[in-house]
């Protein structure tokens, strides 16, 4: 889209004088600011191929970068080592418990069994020595 032809305006900058406005914008006369911030958009890409580049000495040498990408990758390694160290020891800690509580079931199984046993008992007992009595 492109702005109407208006003879009151005149061009703050005469460098950027027929550039367009991205054409996905809806911009009419009223939208100054918009136009404002397009305008400056459009003059900060002309700059920023200087100021992104700068000297050579900023940027890193292939031998640095293969250094610390060699750093990294050890400390990556030992951090899965670890965590494999950690996942064999949550496991053996996981089968123990559940032993532990097996056996824990098992004999509160026999208990159980003793008690109603040593009760059946007596009231076998206590039942005959009652009815003798009372007979």
């Amino acid at each position: 889209m492109t702005l109407p032809k208006d003879n009151k305006i005149t061009h703050l900058h005469e460098d950027i004088k027929g550039t367009s406005i991205p054409t996905n914008s809806s911009f009419n006369k009223h939208d100054i600011m918009v136009l404002k911030k397009a305008i400056k958009d459009v003059l900060n890409e002309d700059n920023f191929n200087e100021k992104e580049v700068g000297t050579m000495s900023e940027y890193i040498k292939r031998e640095e970068y293969e250094n610390y990408k060699n750093h990294l990758d050890s400390k990556f390694d030992r951090l899965f080592d670890k965590l494999d160290n950690n996942r064999k020891e949550i496991k053996e800690d996981i089968e123990n418990t559940k032993n532990e509580i097996k056996t824990e079931i098992n004999e509160y199984k026999n208990r159980t069994l003793t008690i109603y046993g040593i009760a059946v008992a007596l009231i076998g007992v206590i039942v005959p020595i009652v009815l003798h009595f009372i007979s």
